[in-house]
């Protein structure tokens, strides 16, 4: 057999009862196992080397305890297949007219085909649904079974991720809110149709009672007349003839007093069907009440489900562009986080430039420290010389005769003195070399550690710029200082320079040789002239260290601009993504608000069909109600056509009874005697019936008012789970809601099946209720027949009252007749006493 579904083809084969089937490998396997709420079979074993089909039982393929065919009325012959393929189970709905569920999720739509859906061990199966026929109004259940996988090695497949009903609060699609948009107003233009034909039946319903009840009355009245004056006429003519006067008064007296026991009785019994009236009255009045309160509330639930629909559209449409908005931000965000770390990369390049800088200007700052401690070196010595240059001049002028001499003598002596002082130079000049040198460690010391800490300072990102403002501080400190000690520096040549021009003069003035002094002043300024291009040297390099300095500021400040300009960057990104943070939370909440309204909403609907369908029972009641008045109706105008024949026919007999009334008379008092003691009996029967009835009317009141409180309970229980729900999700942290919501989601999980049981118990009590509502309708009924019965019997009673009196006031009339002749003649009005 070759099954075709959907785009695969698979060949299924049932093999004979005879053929004995050799299986060279182990086959997987699926068990079935019936529960409670299912149509009740026997466990099935099934081996899914093959395709397996799912159906009803028909006469070629019957049920057995290793096939899936069931002996259920709501499946279809070929209503699903189940198979195993890839280490995976399959299951398929083959067209079937009621559907299969997995989980409480149907897998195609009626009628259609659904693609293959891997199931899992543990889920629950359902095939077909609860049909209940209208004729005999009897339910067939479905198949509702738990599925077990076997794979082929004998372990158990893997389990569902969950096999409860998950309520689909949150991922609730917009085809299926405008399906249940649609649904809803479907079911409003249905309850407007059966609400018309309701009114139309309660008006159809009081013009056949109101015309019923005067046909009755009419028909009544006229029965009573015909059979008072027939019974009048009867009595008459029996008492004419049989009785005397005396028993005629006792006779009289007696129907006398049974005619106001009767009519006592029946005001009593009017008065009883009068309050019962008004009780009915008071009913129909609060079924129509409770009639216009429901269609208010089903006109505010359908503004209410428009609003809701109209801002789900809206929330849907926020959250895109949240979305939207939130996709943009991100890449915002990403793009500035890229330009921050560009930013970063730059500033730690710049840094390492700048320090490099930095040790070039110590570099150039400590050469040129070098140099000038060389040219004060320099200084020194020739201020030594020309010191001793002077001592030598003023030795001289006393002796101006011995020239030679002393000019030899005072070269040799300068020479002395010239090593000497380079003696004393070189002697003095380490010590300030080497102090020089320890400062400039020190110096380099402190730099290093400086530079170390501005290293482990900047590792920290927020103190980086001061770091930077505290070394250009420092940076300009030593400039600063520098600066100061190259201009006492240079004041302090300048007043070298001064010192030897005036000894030059000095010396030109007490001496006569020229010739000596022109050669030490060539000296002098050739070394004046080293000194200034030294120092013109140094204010060169202390020019371009200037510019480099400004330079290195102008770069700062520029580094210093682009910083602040990415914190703001970075700042603003931050402030914007806080504010995307907080409305992503805020839809988030609104989203939650919406799916408990949408919750709210599908719990409206299922009140909403549930008062639809007592509406539907209550218009069904009134239209059994109706047909039994209108056959009651025709009964009536049947027993009135009936009554009237008989009355045509009793006046014939009327003429025939004149000729019994003497038969009559005998038999009058045991009819007495026999219709007071059958009223009596009767009476009492009724009236112990009647207190049966009102007992069981008491017992049925009272179990509808438990069966409320109940229901009441129930409702109050399930409002406090909602207020629980909504309390929990309100105080949930933001913080912790990603930890929470898995638990506010188990929690929610509960009390769905909690709600759904509880629905379940509702429905349960509704059914009970409706039950002791029919019980309470019939048992109405049998009040109105037994009152009916009553009122019959009334007038039974009254009706042989009349048949007995006829007769005695026709015996009173006959015997008036007979002695009129006595009477005139004793009265004296006889035509026979005239005067002759």
């Amino acid at each position: 057999m070759v099954v075709v579904s959907g785009g695969w083809v698979k060949s299924v084969v049932y093999p004979n009862s005879g053929d004995v089937i050799a299986t060279s490998k182990m086959a997987a396997k699926a068990v079935l196992i019936c529960r409670p709420n299912s149509h009740p079979f026997q466990e099935r074993s099934l081996t899914l080397d093959q395709p397996v089909k799912i159906g009803r039982s028909v006469a070629r393929a019957r049920a057995t305890p290793n096939n899936a065919i069931f002996d259920c009325k709501v499946l279809s012959r070929n209503h699903a297949l189940l198979w195993y393929e890839n280490g995976k189970f399959y299951l398929q709905d083959t067209k079937s007219s009621n559907g299969t569920f997995v989980n409480n999720q149907r897998l195609s739509k009626g009628a259609e085909e659904s693609p293959p859906r891997e199931v899992c061990s543990g889920d629950i199966v359902q095939f077909g649904v609860d049909v209940m026929e209208n004729s005999r109004k009897v339910t067939h259940g479905c198949i509702v079974a738990t599925l077990k996988l076997y794979l082929p090695d004998g372990k158990e497949a893997k389990a569902s991720p969950s096999t409860s009903v998950i309520s689909s609060v949150g991922m609730v699609p917009l085809e299926d809110l405008y399906q249940l948009n649609q649904y809803l107003q479907e079911a409003l233009q249905r309850e407007q149709l059966l609400e018309n034909k309701l009114a139309t039946l309660q008006r159809l319903v009081e013009t056949t009672r109101q015309a019923s009840d005067l046909g009755w009355k009419a028909l009544i009245d006229e029965d009573r007349l015909l059979s008072r004056v027939e019974i009048l006429e009867n009595q008459l003519q029996m008492y004419s003839k049989n009785f005397a006067e005396d028993k005629l008064r006792e006779e009289l007296r007696k129907l006398q007093e049974d005619k106001c026991q009767y009519q006592g009785t029946a005001k009593e019994s009017l008065r009883k069907m009068l309050q019962e009236k008004l009780e009915a009255v008071q009913k129909m009045q609060d079924l129509e009440r409770t009639l216009s309160n429901t269609e208010d509330e089903c006109a505010h639930l359908k503004e209410l489900c428009e609003r809701s629909q109209q801002d789900l559209k809206d929330l849907a449409l926020k959250y895109s562009l949240q979305l939207q908005k939130v996709e943009d931000l991100t890449s915002k965000l990403q793009e500035t986080e890229d330009q921050h770390r560009e930013v970063c990369e730059r500033l730690e390049q710049e840094k390492q430039e700048l320090q490099a800088r930095l040790q070039e200007q110590l570099e150039a700052e400590r050469a040129l420290q070098l140099r000038l401690e060389a040219l004060q070196a320099d200084g020194d010595m020739t201020q030594k010389q020309l010191a001793a240059l002077q001592s030598h001049l003023h030795a001289l002028q006393p002796n101006n005769d011995i020239d030679t001499k002393i000019d030899l003598d005072s070269f040799k002596s300068t020479d002395s003195t010239a090593t000497q002082v380079d003696i004393i130079l070189e002697r003095i000049e380490p010590d300030n070399m080497k102090e020089a040198l320890q400062n400039t460690q020190d110096e380099i010391e402190n730099l290093r550690s400086l530079l170390k800490r501005s290293e482990e300072e900047l590792k920290e990102s927020h103190a980086r710029v001061d770091e930077l403002h505290t070394q250009l501080e420092e940076s300009r400190i030593q400039e600063d200082s520098n600066s100061e000690r190259i201009r006492e520096l240079q004041e302090r040549l300048e007043g070298l320079e001064l010192d030897l021009e005036l000894d030059r003069v000095e010396s030109c003035r007490e001496s006569g040789d020229c010739d000596k002094i022109h050669v030490s002043h060539e000296a002098g300024s050739s070394h004046a002239k080293r000194l200034k291009a030294d120092i013109a040297k140094l204010e060169e390099l202390l020019a371009e260290s200037r510019g480099k300095k400004r330079d290195a500021e102008a770069e700062q400040q520029h580094y210093q601009h682009e910083l602040d300009c990415a914190k703001l960057k970075m700042k603003k990104t931050t402030e914007e993504a806080n504010m995307l943070k907080h409305q992503l939370q805020a839809a988030q909440n609104q989203m939650q608000e919406k799916s408990e309204s949408v919750t709210r909403l599908h719990e409206q609907m299922h009140w909403l069909e549930t008062s639809a369908d007592e509406v539907k029972f209550q218009v069904l009641q009134l239209q059994e109600r109706l047909q039994d008045e209108q056959q009651r109706s025709v009964q009536y105008s049947e027993e009135a056509e009936a009554l009237r024949y008989q009355l045509m026919e009793s006046q014939q007999s009327a003429k025939q009874s004149r000729n019994e009334a003497e038969q009559m008379k005998d038999r009058l008092r045991a009819v007495q005697e026999e219709l007071k003691h059958h009223a009596g009996s009767e009476d009492n029967k009724s009236q112990e019936e009647w207190i049966q009835v009102r007992q069981r009317c008491k017992a049925l009141e009272a179990d509808n008012a438990r069966l409320k409180e109940e229901y009441r309970a129930l409702e109050e229980r399930n409002l406090v789970l909602n207020h629980n729900l909504e309390a929990c999700m309100l105080q949930c942290d933001s913080e912790s809601m990603s930890s929470e919501l898995s638990e506010c989601r188990m929690q929610r999980d509960q009390i769905c099946q909690n709600l759904h049981r509880l629905q379940e118990e509702m429905v349960i009590v509704k059914e009970c209720y409706a039950q002791c509502n029919e019980a309470k309708t019939q048992l109405s009924q049998d009040l109105a027949s037994l009152q009916q019965e009553y009122s019959s019997l009334i007038s039974s009673s009254s009706i042989v009252l009349w048949c007995c009196l006829v007769p005695l006031i026709v015996v009173f009339l006959g015997i008036i007749v007979m002695f009129y002749p006595t009477l005139a003649f004793i009265t004296g009005t006889s035509e026979s006493e005239h005067p002759q």
